[in-house]
Formats: structure tokens, sequence, C-alpha cells
């Protein structure tokens, strides 16, 4: 199988949100935004997709350095985008722990917040 990896520079804070909003790209390989602009960036765009295979580095991009690094992190396993991207699972107890968490706070008993679920 192959993998498609995305190395991006970008200056213009607009292009970056605009990408970052509309961005669906699947899981299996690295997404490297390099930010090289002067602009501050919002915290929105700063944390987005933090937890996935989506990294955005305020810096320009050293292709003998990167280039390389992806290639020997896929061959040895030991840099592999899958890692990066919590498992479906984990996602979805994630999501139900901070629902319970959020029943609980309003005072829900338990049979309730198992309603609510």
């Amino acid at each position: 199988s192959r993998l498609i990896n995305l190395i991006w520079a970008c200056r213009d804070v607009a292009m970056l949100e605009f990408f970052m909003d509309h961005l669906w790209l699947n899981n299996d390989g690295w997404i490297l935004i390099f930010y090289t602009g002067k602009d501050a960036l919002s915290p929105a765009v700063e944390n987005a997709k933090l937890n996935s295979n989506i990294k955005l580095i305020k810096s320009r991009p050293d292709f003998n350095m990167i280039i390389p690094n992806i290639i020997f992190g896929i061959e040895t396993g030991k840099g592999v985008p899958e890692a990066a991207v919590p498992s479906e699972k984990l996602q979805v107890r994630g999501m139900i722990a901070r629902k319970v968490w959020e029943l609980e706070s309003e005072g829900l008993l338990e049979d309730e917040i198992i309603e609510e679920l």
C-alpha cells in the first residue's frame, strides 16, 4: 500500500485558516504544514487537529532533513502517522467520559445518566 504525505509551506494566515477549516484527508500519511508568515495565528488554528497526523510547524521547512526522516520513520515503523492518531475506540471512550462528567456535574443520578447516553 502507498502513503501520501503532504508537506506544505504557507505564509498567508487566511489561506491556512481556510485549509484547516476544510481539511478532510485520511490518516494514512503525514500532513506537515510550515507556517512562514509574520502574522500571529489564532489559537483555533494553532490547536487544531493536535491529536492527529497533522503537524503545524512555525518555521521554514528543511527538506533535506524532513523527507529522509519521513521515509525512515515509515520504513522502520517508528514514525508512522497512525501512531499519532487515537483509535476510533479510544475517541469514543473519551467522548462518553466527557459526556458522563458533564451530566454528573449537572447533578444527574446514575440511572438518569444511563438514559441520557
